[in-house]
């Protein structure tokens, strides 16, 4: 029996502990419920306001960057696109010294030469800074340009193009000048350089010497001036290919591709020249996941 009261004390002190104490109701007078209305629309004056739409984010989160063009300055030096056309001279005149090893296959390779020349020399010609030749670069790219087209094939009328082209390039960088057409007034990207030869050369720096280069620090110092260069030129070549007619220039999820690559290509460059090594391997990181998702919707 004792136990049996305790337990009834027990649970009915501890329902009575667990129930928070409450405050008493406010008491209003009239004089307090004067300040309010019983029907405030009916006694106020004037149309009923509006609530504000919603402010729209200039740029959505997920918006595309801006497809406007960027100045070539931005994007190379000028040291940088005279290195690349004393390269590729040496490059050209490797591939066309026989005409029997450029029928069996090294017409291919002049040609992507000769291409990439039209395209530095479209730059240096649309730099706003002084690069060298820029006075004679628009007819040399046409001159160029109109190279790789005429020396695209396994022929000796197609080696001898190409090696009069060597031979000019050559010239040129040793201070002459050679002839050239007089140029076209507007820029057609399509006649400068196929988008396969772009590639590879853009190829050739990501995957080749870049992506080396930047995965460790001793690999980064060694390195860090031919990276500058191979960074500044796949900035170069992403913005090419996104030039007015150039191929799939309008597909606008090609644009995306194409300028994010060109964007983290920038990127590299400026981590490599603050000598910034794990920053440099980040930017590298992001070129190359550009060039894979591209890719992957691209080359099927």
């Amino acid at each position: 029996m004792r136990v049996s009261t305790l337990l009834v004390l027990l649970i009915a002190t501890t329902a009575f502990a667990a129930e928070p104490p409450r405050a008493r109701p406010p008491e209003f007078t009239d004089e307090d419920r004067a300040v309010f209305f019983d029907d405030a629309f009916a006694t106020l004056v004037g149309e009923r306001p509006q609530p504000a739409a919603a402010a729209t984010p200039a740029i959505a989160p997920d918006a595309a960057p801006s497809a406007a063009q960027v100045a070539w300055a931005d994007l190379v030096d000028p040291d940088v696109l005279e290195t690349e056309i004393k390269r590729q001279a040496t490059a050209l005149a490797k591939t066309t010294r026989t005409a029997s090893a450029y029928k069996a296959g090294g017409f291919k390779e002049a040609v992507d030469s000769l291409g990439v020349v039209a395209t530095v020399f479209a730059v240096i010609a649309d730099h706003s800074g002084q690069p060298r030749w820029r006075d004679d670069a628009a007819g040399l790219r046409d001159l160029f340009g109109a190279g790789a087209s005429e020396a695209d094939d396994a022929t000796d009328a197609a080696h001898a193009v190409a090696a009069t082209r060597a031979a000019d390039l050559a010239d040129l960088t040793r201070g002459s000048r050679p002839a050239t057409p007089e140029p076209a007034s507007e820029v057609d990207w399509s006649l400068i350089a196929s988008r396969s030869t772009l590639m590879r050369r853009m190829g050739a720096a990501e995957e080749q010497r870049l992506r080396s280069w930047m995965s460790s620090e001793r690999d980064f110092r060694r390195n860090a001036a031919d990276a500058r260069h191979e960074a500044q030129v796949l900035a170069l070549l992403a913005e090419a290919i996104l030039r007015p007619e150039a191929y799939d220039y309008d597909d606008p999820d090609y644009q995306a591709y194409a300028r994010r690559l060109r964007d983290t290509a920038v990127r590299l460059s400026e981590t490599i020249d603050a000598e910034d090594q794990p920053a440099a391997a980040a930017a590298m990181a992001e070129v190359s996941r550009s060039c894979v998702d591209c890719h992957a919707d691209y080359r099927g």
